[in-house]
C-alpha cells in the first residue's frame, strides 16, 4: 500500500492509515484518472484490507505528489493540517507499534509522498504523547463530583437488588 502512515498492533487490532488515497500515477487497468482513481484505489485498498480482517482504515486528505521531494508533497498536504490528523489518529487509537516508511531515500524507495508519510508518523510519535500540542483534541480535566458517581452507583444497585430480591445494607 503506497503512502503508509502506519500499522498499528493494538489488542491484536490492526489499524491502517494513508495520506493520500492514490489519486496521482498512472493507471494501467483502466480510464480512471484524478478523484475517480483515487476512489478506486481507496475501495480496492478498503477490500484488500478487509481480507485481512482489518476495517480500522483512514485515508488523509493529501493528493498524491509526484517526485522525489519530501518537503513538496508536506507542503502539498499542508503539514501542520496532516500533522493533526495523524496525532489525532494516535491519540484516538493509542497504538503500541507504529510501523512507516523510512523518513529518508533509500536504495528502491524514494518516492516523496512515502518519505512525508514517514515523517508525519515520526513526528505524530513525538506529538501524540504532549497535551501542549493540538491541545483541541485533549479533553481538559473535568472536575467531577464524586458523591453524585456514588449515588447512582447505589441506586442502580438497590434497583437490581430489588429486581432479584437481594437485600442492600443501609
Amino acid at each position: 500500500m503506497a503512502d503508509c502512515v502506519y500499522w498499528s498492533v493494538v489488542f491484536l487490532g490492526i489499524f491502517f492509515a494513508n495520506c493520500t488515497n492514490g489519486d496521482g500515477g498512472g493507471n494501467s487497468v483502466g480510464n480512471e484518472a484524478g478523484a475517480s482513481l483515487g476512489q478506486m484505489r481507496e475501495i480496492e485498498a478498503r477490500r484488500a484490507l478487509a481480507a485481512y480482517g482489518i476495517s480500522n482504515v483512514w485515508f488523509l486528505a493529501g493528493h498524491d505528489t509526484p517526485g522525489q521531494n519530501v518537503l513538496r508533497s508536506l507542503d502539498s498536504w499542508n503539514h501542520g493540517r496532516a500533522l493533526d490528523e495523524v496525532v489525532r489518529l494516535v491519540r484516538i487509537t493509542q497504538p503500541d507499534v507504529i510501523l512507516t516508511w523510512l523518513p529518508d531515500a533509500v536504495v528502491g524507495e524514494n518516492h516523496d509522498d512515502h518519505q512525508a508519510s514517514s515523517v508525519l508518523a515520526v513526528e505524530a510519535f513525538d506529538a501524540a504523547g504532549d497535551p501542549t500540542i493540538f491541545p483541541e483534541q485533549v479533553s481538559p480535566p473535568r472536575d467531577r463530583d464524586h458523591r453524585d458517581a456514588l449515588v447512582l452507583v447505589e441506586r442502580d444497585a438497590r434497583q437490581v437488588a430489588a429486581d432479584h430480591h437481594i437485600v442492600v445494607g443501609v
